[in-house]
């Protein structure tokens, strides 16, 4: 006569307990700051909107009142008439069409040319190219500071003074695009698309145009 023994029931591995995070720190959900956070954020917000508010406040007062103690913590009724002798009187308006002219040219040309220096730097083989970079890079060393008094000698020698190309040609171009553009090209830009591009016949200026403007749009301000 044989028995049989059933082996002892164990009881089910207990799952570990899943720590109960907050929605904030789950994946997907919203951070959240608590009130001292914000009520830092609305302070460093005050400090930082008062410069631009006291400006207005400025120009909606007269000089005697802004000279008293304490002075004026709100707002005027001088302000249009202030802003429209301001107007006349610094002819602003030739200011505001002088300074679109220029930054709008300084902004495509550093664009323009700050890629095509830095495509030269990053893909093309040319003798002193790791010099010359040094010279870009140095430059960025300088405080602008140094530069005025040559920039003004230079710009008179020019007889551009008072002109807007004087403001215009230091700007064409800046060291620190030419180094980002060639840093970023290194890498968004493969050695394999250029040498496509020329066993297709393109030229230089093609490949520059067709492949190197594409390649670095992203990498470009906007």
């Amino acid at each position: 006569m044989t028995t049989t023994v059933t082996p002892p029931e164990t009881a089910p591995a207990k799952a570990p307990k899943r720590s109960r995070l907050p929605k904030s720190a789950r994946a997907g959900g919203t951070l959240h700051g608590g009130p001292i956070a914000y009520a830092i954020l609305i302070v460093f917000t005050i400090v930082s909107l008062f410069p631009l508010v006291w400006t207005a406040i400025a120009a909606s007062r007269d000089n005697q009142r802004l000279a008293q103690n304490p002075p004026p913590l709100w707002f005027g009724s001088n302000l249009f008439k202030n802003l429209e002798i301001a107007w006349k009187d610094a002819n602003l308006g030739e200011a505001f069409l002088n300074t679109t002219i220029v930054a709008g040219i300084s902004a495509v040309t550093i664009v323009v040319l700050s890629t095509i220096a830095g495509f030269a730097f990053a893909k093309l083989r040319f003798r002193g190219r790791n010099a010359l970079m040094l010279i870009v890079i140095g430059t960025m060393m300088v405080p602008p500071q140094l530069s005025i008094i040559p920039l003004y000698m230079m710009v008179a020698k020019l007889d551009w003074s008072d002109q807007l190309q004087a403001v215009i040609f230091p700007s064409l171009v800046s060291a620190f695009g030419v180094f980002f553009m060639r840093q970023y090209l290194l890498q968004a830009l493969p050695d394999e698309v250029i040498e496509a591009a020329r066993v297709d016949g393109a030229s230089s200026w093609r490949v520059v145009w067709h492949v190197v403007f594409p390649a670095a749009r992203p990498g470009t301000p906007r």
